[in-house]
């Protein structure tokens, strides 16, 4: 539980520093790793906007 609560805080603060984030443009092709537990992209591109 402490895990997970320190996590969300930990996003949070990284994510109040940008004023936008989004995926960048012709540079994603959402390809997931071929496992049945997890289903994560293999290579996200997140672009950020500083505020």
């Amino acid at each position: 539980m402490h895990a997970r609560r320190e996590l969300n805080r930990g996003f949070a603060a990284v994510f109040d520093r940008f004023e936008d984030t989004d995926f960048a443009c012709e540079k994603n092709v959402f390809a997931c790793h071929p496992h049945f537990l997890l289903r994560s992209p293999k290579q996200p591109h997140i672009e950020f906007a500083p505020k």
